[in-house]
């Protein structure tokens, strides 16, 4: 997952001591004692550059731009970041490495030709002061940088591209047993930004012989969502609230699950009001009700669109093909899918 390719954001302390620490070691060989002090200096100032363009573009370019984002992800930054500061922050930094490449390129061409080694040390001691000033001028937007790189490598996992079904409903009422019994393979682990808990990321993948190629299979994204569809609105902070809402943004479609046991810790009343709540904060998704746990207990209810249990896998292959049926085919974007899977893209400034 491409977000997990943000570096480590330094200090400027620590970019100075990297910086000037690697070219303190450069020396370069020439009999003429002031023809080799000009070209170990020369040197310097070129690997300090470097150092500082390299490290300081990659910062920026790893951060994910947000125009180029899927609006999901967006909402996201928005609201645990907020676009300004994002923007701020990564606008500084590259202001910062511009500058710096300036006046380092402007202190080589000034010592080109000098060969005294008084004055080449005064240019170092001046140069790199100036340097170490820039870099402390941005020593609150790389903490930002790097407080934000927490954030965003808490984001889940997610391509896109494919069919992204939410499962809902409280916890222990069966959400990651179907999640797994529909997933081709183990579903991935992943961590979430409004929580301690985990989310569970499955993947299903279905063939369907005799249709047109682009028809022939079909991919399905599920993804259940902790700290945020599987309570009440009241126990929601405003944060939890707001990231809530902007599941409208991911979901094609919902999947609510009710455990008619009531084994889960949660009266079928309380599963109930939740329910009505879901469909409140993602109107116009798509909902589907479905039953866990029918090998303990069936309902006759009307509200209910299928029955599974994940133990006999009873009515798993109703849920499957209810899923399958549901898939709309969404438009490609190779550029982002290139991006989430770790390959560069337009950066944040």
């Amino acid at each position: 997952m491409a977000f997990q390719s943000i570096p480590t954001i330094l200090t400027p302390e620590e970019l100075m001591d990297k910086a000037f620490g690697r070219a303190s070691k450069i020396t370069k060989e020439d009999r003429d004692k002031g023809h080799r002090a000009r070209k170990t200096t020369l040197a310097r100032f070129e690997a300090v550059r470097n150092i500082l363009d390299d490290t300081l573009y990659r910062y920026v370019a790893k951060f994910p731009s947000l125009d180029q984002l899927p609006p999901y992800y967006q909402e996201l930054i928005r609201l645990l970041i907020t676009e300004d500061r994002y923007r701020m922050a990564l606008g500084g930094v590259d202001r910062a490495r511009h500058n710096i490449i300036k006046i380092l390129n402007r202190a080589m061409q000034q010592v080109r030709h000098e060969t005294d080694g008084d004055v080449l040390d005064k240019a170092r001691r001046q140069t790199y002061g100036r340097v170490s000033s820039l870099l402390k001028d941005i020593e609150k937007p790389l903490s930002e940088l790097a407080d934000f790189r927490k954030t965003i490598k808490r984001f889940p996992g997610l391509r896109p591209g494919l069919f992204t079904v939410v499962i809902a409903g409280h916890p222990n009422v069966g959400k990651s047993s179907i999640i797994r019994v529909l997933s081709k393979a183990e579903p991935e682990v992943a961590s979430y930004p409004f929580t301690t808990k985990a989310a569970n990321v499955g993947h299903m993948v279905i063939d369907r012989p005799g249709r047109r190629w682009s028809e022939s299979r079909v991919e399905i994204q599920l993804i259940d969502t902790p700290g945020l569809l599987d309570r009440p609105a009241s126990e929601r902070n405003a944060i939890e609230h707001q990231a809530a809402l902007a599941l409208k943004h991911l979901a094609d479609m919902i999947l609510y699950v009710r455990d008619p046991t009531g084994h889960c810790g949660y009266p079928v009343e309380a599963q109930d009001r939740l329910l009505a709540e879901v469909r409140e904060t993602v109107p116009g998704v798509p909902l589907i009700v479905v039953e866990s746990k029918a090998d303990i207990k069936r309902t006759e209810r009307e509200d209910v669109d299928l029955r599974v249990s994940t133990k006999t896998l009873d009515g798993i292959p109703d849920l499957t093909e209810s899923l399958v049926n549901t898939v709309t085919t969404k438009p490609a974007n190779p550029e982002l899918e290139a991006f989430l899977r770790g390959e560069e893209m337009p950066s944040g400034r």
